[in-house]
């Protein structure tokens, strides 16, 4: 037996990377698919906010790396925060299920449950972010329509309440959920000790982008309660999704350097947007609107004519037409 041993030993060495890949890959798979028979049979019990953390916990966020995907979010950090659901995806150029949907089924399928139990009846969602850890800059969720609802779970977590420019400062450890329009300006307080962790329930743009199939499986599948597709469509907002973000910054560092007031942040962004409507485009420039032209042998389609301050001049937001046709992006 000891010289059978002794005759793989090499063979164990010689393994290639990519074959060393392989084996922790399938490793990998075979213990999630044990971790989801497990889950299925624990699931079944109430939903606590306890049970929820514990599973997040261990079954999710720490068996995932830390990314710099969100930039714009986090200011270059490397963070945890992930979606389940639907996202929009720039390298595809559409809105799909995003591959943590289908690795961890059975928490995708107890986090839709637990958001149906809490949420007001009838409330629709199509994605789901988790965050831990996450001190958000003052940002807005240009990929979303319509409300979003929150929830934190803290363990020895001091601050971290979430900024809006609406409301100020909004409490989120409690048992419910709390509702906020992530379309405007919002970020998170600062924070310090212990873990915190923060749900976020949305509707993303365009689920028309979808494939039927993908949603008959957020639906029937995962148990998703999605809205009609048509109430997914980008609406036309009235200031447009660069100006809001860049009143977001303005309005956040006045009410860090004001001590709170809300009213003194929300006059500093009013500033921002009444420059913006006081610079309204000519009926010449808004005849641009749908106009289709060609740049380096690719088609774009204008779709918002409007003044930027910054610039101090007009500008359009425009998106490839060869990609995404009579469907606007995010």
């Amino acid at each position: 037996l000891r010289e059978a041993r002794k005759a793989l030993t090499p063979e164990k060495k010689l393994l290639t990377p990519d074959a060393r890949e392989k084996d922790r890959k399938r490793k990998a798979i075979a213990a999630q698919k044990k971790r989801e028979a497990f889950l299925r049979q624990r699931n079944d019990q109430n939903i606590t906010k306890q049970h929820i953390f514990n599973n997040i916990m261990e079954n999710f966020l720490n068996q995932l790396k830390p990314h710099n995907r969100r930039k714009k979010v986090s200011g270059g950090k490397l963070i945890r925060s992930f979606t389940i659901g639907v996202v929009y995806a720039p390298v595809y150029g559409c809105s799909r299920i995003s591959n943590l949907t289908g690795v961890y089924i059975e928490v995708t399928k107890l986090l839709v449950r637990f958001g149906k139990e809490r949420l007001p009846p009838g409330t629709t969602f199509t994605s789901i972010t988790i965050n831990m850890n996450l001190q958000s800059r003052p940002h807005i969720d240009a990929y979303n329509v319509g409300l979003s609802y929150i929830i934190g779970f803290g363990t020895d977590v001091n601050g971290g309440g979430l900024w809006t420019l609406a409301d100020g400062i909004l409490e989120i450890y409690g048992e419910n959920f709390v509702q906020f329009d992530g379309t405007m300006p919002h970020a998170t307080m600062a924070f310090t000790g212990g873990t915190r962790i923060t749900l976020i329930y949305y509707t993303a743009r365009n689920l028309m982008q979808l494939h039927p199939d993908e949603v008959t499986r957020l639906r029937d599948d995962l148990g998703f309660p999605l809205p009609q597709t048509q109430d997914t469509q980008p609406p036309l907002l009235e200031i447009s999704s660069t100006v809001r973000m860049d009143a977001a910054e303005v309005a956040f560092k006045e009410f860090i350097n004001t001590k709170h007031d809300v009213s003194a942040a929300q006059a500093k962004a009013e500033g921002i947007f009444r420059v913006y409507r006081a610079k309204q485009p000519t009926a010449e420039m808004l005849t641009l609107v749908g106009k289709i032209f060609k740049n380096d042998d690719v088609l774009w389609r204008i779709v918002q004519v409007y003044y930027y301050a910054q610039f101090k001049n007009f500008v359009v937001d425009y998106y490839n037409y060869d990609i995404f046709g009579e469907n606007t992006p995010p």
